[in-house]
């Protein structure tokens, strides 16, 4: 009976999530060869030692199969308790006042004492400038806060 459904799962994928399937197949696996383990309690096996070393193996076997699942239940719950957290932080902040930020006042930055020298070809992908003026513009972008300080052109 274990074979057939172990063939059967094998064959025809009846979970549609790839997961799923591989989890499924380890675990009739494991049934499969604790099942066979079972042969080995009989009185086939005369000799005890022997039974108590397959006895070892079986609680083995038994003992990865629980430690996998435990630890895909865990790996999917803190997956799950992440979102849960990140939905709920997002739901909080919407109810609490907000903190306005206070305006510092900035002072224009001259272009002209920003300007160091030529930027280097290649230097964050932008081709060499044909003429000193725009280069000078290009690095007192880079040099201010768009947000504060005009852009001069």
């Amino acid at each position: 009976m274990n074979l057939g459904m172990l063939m059967y799962k094998g064959y025809y994928y009846p979970l549609a999530w790839p997961l799923a399937q591989k989890v499924d197949m380890f675990n009739e696996i494991i049934i499969n060869v604790t099942t066979m383990h079972l042969i080995f309690f009989t009185d086939w096996v005369p000799d005890y030692e022997v039974q108590f070393a397959y006895g070892w193996s079986m609680i083995i076997v038994m003992s990865l199969n629980m430690f996998v699942n435990t630890l895909i239940i865990f790996w999917f719950g803190g997956k799950a308790l992440k979102q849960v957290a990140i939905k709920t932080y997002y739901k909080i902040k919407q109810w609490l006042p907000c903190k306005k930020k206070e305006k510092v006042p900035s002072e224009p930055v001259d272009c002209d004492e920003t300007f160091i020298g030529k930027m280097p070809t290649g230097m964050f992908d932008i081709q060499e400038m044909s003429n000193e003026s725009e280069s000078r513009q290009s690095i007192c972008r880079l040099d201010t806060n768009p947000l504060t300080a005009p852009i001069k052109l």
